[in-house]
């Protein structure tokens, strides 16, 4: 396979090389293509889940907004042990 490179992408591909973390073109490039079927995967499970959550909203499967913000703000403190929002 060839391929034609823009500009930004061999200039984006030549400074990693410069920087040491790739030998090669190939092999800056396979660690993005590599990152980018990883992104793909996670948005597929993303919209799986998606979805799952308008089905389950549809067969009236719902949670109070108020009780999904203590929620949130109950793990943000367990995590950080300071609660750093308002809401």
């Amino acid at each position: 396979m060839e391929l034609t490179l823009t500009p930004e992408i061999k200039a984006a591909v030549g400074r990693l090389m410069k920087s040491g973390r790739y030998a090669s073109e190939v092999d800056a490039l396979a660690t993005a293509v590599k990152l980018l079927e990883e992104e793909e995967r996670a948005f597929a499970e993303l919209r799986q889940k998606v979805r799952e959550g308008v089905e389950a909203a549809d067969q009236g499967d719902l949670i109070d907004g108020e009780d999904v913000f203590a929620d949130l703000k109950r793990r943000h403190d367990d995590e950080f042990g300071v609660r750093r929002w308002r809401v």
